[in-house]
């Protein structure tokens, strides 16, 4: 078993938070919901990306 570096893993943005484990079913759902409500815009291209 190796050693998890949690700092490092966050500073790379690996992980944003740490929930412990009574508190992570209701983490659970505030992201989920949090997501479900998400207003999301799609810009109005008329070509895609090229390709290279």
């Amino acid at each position: 078993e190796t050693d998890v570096d949690i700092l490092r893993l966050a500073s790379e943005l690996v992980i944003d938070a740490i929930v412990q484990p009574e508190q992570l079913r209701g983490e659970i759902v505030r992201r989920l919901d949090h997501a479900q409500h998400k207003e999301r815009e799609f810009s109005r291209r008329r070509h895609g990306v090229p390709p290279v």
